[in-house]
């Protein structure tokens, strides 16, 4: 696992012989966990729209955020995780001629 100062344990969010979305899905098994969020959780796509920003997050973003909402992985961890999962999707949606989901 990849760790850091905190004293949460950390993901190998780096795996190379997985995807992003697979550990995320795996990691989202493992605690029991589905891609329903909360209206507390919604909230942060409520102030992001506010500001201006389009967030819309698909069922992998909300696995994640459910599995940080647990608060036993190291957050820098989850973070990269997520990066990790938005650059895979933005190459997959480039090969695939679709158009960019984020960023």
């Amino acid at each position: 696992m990849t760790n850091s100062s905190s004293d949460r344990p950390g993901i190998q969010w780096d795996h190379p012989n997985q995807d992003a979305e697979t550990i995320i899905r795996e990691l989202a098994t493992r605690h029991n966990l589905d891609a329903h969020l909360s209206e507390d959780d919604y909230l942060g796509t409520d102030v992001a729209y506010i500001a201006g920003d389009d967030v819309t997050l698909d069922d992998v973003e909300k696995l994640l955020v459910n599995i940080a909402k647990l608060k036993i992985y190291n957050g820098l961890d989850i973070s990269k995780l997520h990066a990790r999962y938005l650059r895979e999707l933005k190459s997959k949606s480039h090969t695939e001629g679709e158009t960019q989901h984020c960023c």
